[in-house]
């Protein structure tokens, strides 16, 4: 059985809207730095491992997704399973 080495991008806590932005700069720039972020992370998961994108998966998502600013609610944790999930499902055994 071969091994699951998973790494996660971050999530986008405004879902693209920078309407929403909570931060005292310019979303543009935080963006900028959310996306280079993550495109470092997708590298490293090319070389290291498999790639599970919460930050598209989260896009698609609403504000119920989180409790605060950053932190997930029970709905959201729920949405990372599930992005954990189809990941992990090929590697079981059945």
């Amino acid at each position: 059985m071969s091994r699951l080495e998973a790494m996660t991008c971050s999530a986008d806590p405004t879902f693209g809207d920078d309407t929403l932005n909570f931060l005292d700069i310019d979303p543009s720039i935080a963006r900028e730095s959310h996306r280079l972020m993550n495109s470092v992370i997708a590298e490293l998961a090319s070389e290291y491992g498999e790639l599970v994108d919460i930050y598209g998966h989260f896009l698609t998502g609403d504000p119920s997704w989180f409790t605060q600013i950053i932190e997930p609610s029970l709905r959201g944790a729920s949405e990372i399973r599930r992005c954990f999930l189809r990941q992990v499902v090929p590697y079981v055994r059945r």
